[in-house]
Formats: structure tokens, C-alpha cells, sequence
């Protein structure tokens, strides 16, 4: 049986890696960001998780985000929750970037989760980039309602949690690259 500290040993390095390449002036590309605000290069695109929250059904505001559900999508149970994280990315590159569409949140037992594939034509707030991101433009962009909206300026990821990421934080989001299929950098989450 692992301990706790010993789990934890790879996180805690990589947090402190981040601290060290995030400063600011630096010149190379950050792939570990320490929490939500926290910036991730991959290439020229700087990626940034705006908030990411446990979701309540009830709610106007939350049920909103749950539309576009896959038919026979079963709700959370016991010990389940809806997950919410709404990502922004910005391409301060000199050419258009393809932007990813693979993610996958970890927690430090290796438990991973993917997100729900949502129906984008009835889920206006879901990551959903169906062009390339032209230079100094962001995604979402400003004149889309994920991109004004309530989050402002982030496009949803919704994954179904099991309330044991509580106990095994941090939880991580890992950005694959559209190129290779690769994780190619990581936000720690803030739970």
C-alpha cells in the first residue's frame, strides 16, 4: 500500500517545477500551471482554466450547463457529482492553431475521468472549436455566449466525479495536443 505522502511526492515536484517556469519574463512554455488563472502554453496557445465547480441540477443556471447530455446519460448516483470546468484559450503565436479536443482530469490515486461528449448544437457553453484559432483571437470567442456569458470567456468541460477526488487531491487536468495525442500540459484544479 502506497502512503499518502508518497503519492502526493510526484505532484508536489511537478507544482514546484511550475512555480519555477512561471515566472514572469520567462521565456519558455509553461506546462504545469498551479491552480485555476494559472496560464499553460502548448505552442503558441496559452490555455487557462477560468473555474471549475461542482454543478447542482437544480439550479437555473447550473441545469443550463447540463443540456445536450448523450440520450441515456445516467445522472450522478450516490457518491457521484457533475463536474464543471470552463477553460479559455489564446493564440498569441503568428499563425492559425488548431485547438485541442482531447482532456482528462487525474487524481493522485490515477483515477481518470473524460469528459461528456455534449451535443454542441443544443450546448452553446461546450468546448467546441470547429475552426482554427487565427492569431491574438481567443476561444471562445467574446461575441459567443459561452465567451460572455455568466463563466465569462470559458467553454465547458463536464465530467461526472466520484466525491473521492475530496481525498485524493490534487486533481489535474491534463491538455492533450492536437498534433500528437499526447498530454502536453497540466492545470492543477482547485477543489
Amino acid at each position: 500500500m502506497i502512503n499518502a505522502p508518497r503519492r502526493i511526492l510526484p505532484v508536489v515536484a511537478a507544482l514546484c517545477l511550475a512555480a519555477g517556469t512561471s515566472a514572469c519574463g520567462s521565456t519558455e512554455n509553461v506546462k504545469v500551471g498551479t491552480g485555476e488563472g494559472a496560464y499553460v502554453d502548448i505552442n503558441d496557445v496559452a490555455y487557462q482554466v477560468q473555474i471549475s465547480r461542482t454543478l447542482n441540477p437544480k439550479l437555473a443556471e447550473d441545469a443550463s450547463y447540463l443540456v445536450g447530455l448523450p440520450a441515456g446519460t445516467v445522472p450522478p448516483g450516490p457518491g457521484e457529482e457533475w463536474f464543471a470546468l470552463f477553460l479559455r484559450a489564446q493564440n498569441f503565436g503568428s499563425s492559425a492553431a488548431k485547438l485541442p479536443v482531447k482532456f482528462r482530469l487525474v487524481d493522485t490515486t490515477d483515477k481518470r475521468y473524460t469528459p461528456i461528449a455534449l451535443d454542441t448544437a443544443t450546448n452553446i457553453f461546450s468546448w467546441n472549436p470547429t475552426e482554427l484559432l487565427e492569431p491574438d483571437w481567443i476561444y471562445p470567442p467574446a461575441s459567443s455566449i459561452a465567451g460572455s456569458g455568466p463563466v465569462r470567456e470559458g467553454a465547458l468541460l463536464l465530467f461526472k466525479l466520484s466525491d473521492d477526488v475530496y481525498q485524493n487531491r490534487p486533481l489535474v487536468l491534463e491538455i492533450y495536443d492536437s498534433a500528437s495525442l499526447k498530454p502536453a500540459a497540466v492545470i492543477s484544479l482547485d477543489l
